[in-house]
């Protein structure tokens, strides 16, 4: 990011992650985005990336758990960096990636195509081989 202004950078941030999708975003959703740009990017980001664990202890952590795992992710090749991610995961957890609509904020953009995604999921049998 190349601005020192929380709520420029922040914009700058959205517009790089959603691509398309921002220009989606109703004006509430987009004023409320960019006005938490300053505790996002002072206190959030950070701390998330803080609290990360290892890949092995996370890897062990997937593959070791009993308690059914979906994961859902936005469209985007394989190349990208957080279907990527999401494909390491659903690996580790022996599950596939369940795929949403809308890019990275999905229930801002689609919203009700969305909820009915998490209603299916909702309405499965809660075990651990559960596949999409």
């Amino acid at each position: 990011m190349t601005s020192p202004n929380p709520r420029a950078a922040m914009e700058e941030h959205a517009r790089q992650t959603l691509g398309d999708d921002f220009k989606r975003l109703q004006p509430h959703q987009l004023e409320r985005l960019l006005g938490n740009g300053e505790v996002f990017l002072s206190a959030d980001a950070p701390d998330v990336a803080a609290s990360l664990p290892a890949p092995g202890t996370l890897a062990s952590a997937l593959t070791d758990s009993a308690v059914p795992l979906h994961v859902l992710a936005g469209p985007g090749g394989p190349e990208h960096a957080l279907r990527r991610t999401s494909r390491w995961i659903a690996d580790q957890a022996a599950t596939t990636v369940i795929d949403l609509p809308g890019g990275h904020m999905p229930y801002a953009v689609q919203p009700e195509a969305t909820a009915q995604i998490l209603r299916n999921i909702l309405r499965r049998p809660a075990t651990k081989e559960t596949h999409t």
